[in-house]
Formats: structure tokens, sequence, C-alpha cells
């Protein structure tokens, strides 16, 4: 996993420069972007959303539903903050890649902290039994 994340960084990142030099883009622009901006600092949907996302996910994981996990990924924002994150190397915005790793940290935290209940909840009603750890 932490491979995967590190290579959409460097993707990220080799991209934005690749587009930088042809001029297609600007740093300005994608710093104001409010896109960005919403991925930087989320406000109480974007956190909403997010949990929901961890919850529906850890769901879909206990449930043998793996096929559907991509979608509470992109609920999740982890692949665009990770993408924003390898953009903000390129663009030499040390800043902006801090709150990406912050808002990628929130949604690891969501995942956790979402998901200890349901697999205790699925322990206690379903499998009826001590865990086994």
């Amino acid at each position: 996993m932490v491979g995967g994340y590190l290579a959409l960084i460097l993707s990220a990142a080799l991209i934005f420069l690749a587009l930088r030099m042809t001029g297609i883009v600007v740093v300005e622009e994608f710093i104001r972007n409010t896109e960005v901006r919403n991925l930087a600092e989320p406000g109480l949907r974007e956190i909403i959303l997010s949990a929901c996302g961890a919850l529906a996910g850890m769901v879909m994981l206990l449930s043998r539903r793996r096929y559907l996990i991509p979608g509470a990924l992109v609920a999740l924002f982890v692949i665009e903050v990770s993408a924003l994150m390898g953009v903000a190397l390129a663009a030499d915005q040390p800043g902006l890649m801090l709150e990406g790793a912050k808002r990628f940290g929130l949604d690891i935290v969501l995942i956790v902290a979402g998901g200890v209940p349901i697999v205790l909840l699925k322990q206690a009603l379903v499998h009826r039994r001590k865990p086994m750890v």
C-alpha cells in the first residue's frame, strides 16, 4: 500500500513537472484552484464524506466485496490527496504538501476509528466468539 501511494505521489509530481515545462500549467493557478483548497483544507462536509467512505469501505471489506472498494477510496479522497502531495512537491510548495499529508493522515485515522467498531460489532453479532488473537 505504501509503495502504491508513493508511486502515485511521484507520478503526479513528474506529470506536473512535464506540464509545467510545456507551459500548459502554472503553479499559481494550481495553488489558487478551489478544488485544491478543498482537498488541502477540508470543511465539515468533506470530513463527513470521508468518514462515510471509510465506514463503507470497511463494510465492503468485511463482506468480501473487494471489487467495490475503489468507490470508498474515492469518497475518502486518499487518491486525490496523494496526487495533490506530488504536485505540491513538484511545485515547490512544502506548506501545501504538509496540508495534503495532514488530510491523508486524517483519512487513515477515519479508517481505523471507523473500522475497529465495525470489526468488533461483526465479531459480536455474526461470529459470536472471542477473537482468536
